[in-house]
């Protein structure tokens, strides 16, 4: 599971972490965080708690998060493979 969420973190070639895929993490991890916590607060207080209104609310909720974080990771990482690409090669210094 460790590797699994290392490799799902980190940018082309996993050379290092990629902050667009953390806070995409952190984004979707506080929504729920949030959805749970203001449920437990409008239980423990007597109120009628939607869920589903409580998600449709924010735009669609968890789903536009994740759709529109994958499609920024989608193109950026596209940009970066395509402008390493077209970088030309290293040269190599003469012996």
């Amino acid at each position: 599971m460790n590797a699994l969420l290392r490799n799902a973190l980190m940018g082309p070639g996993h050379v290092s972490y990629d902050a667009a895929r953390i806070l995409w993490v952190v984004g979707t991890v506080a929504f729920i965080i949030g959805a749970m916590t203001f449920q437990g607060i409008a239980v423990a207080s007597g109120q009628a708690f939607s869920m589903i209104e409580f998600g449709t609310g924010f735009g669609g909720g968890l789903a536009t998060i994740l759709a529109l974080g994958g499609a920024g990771i989608s193109l950026k990482d596209r940009g970066v493979a395509r402008a390493s690409a077209t970088m030309a090669p290293a040269e190599t210094p003469p012996a």
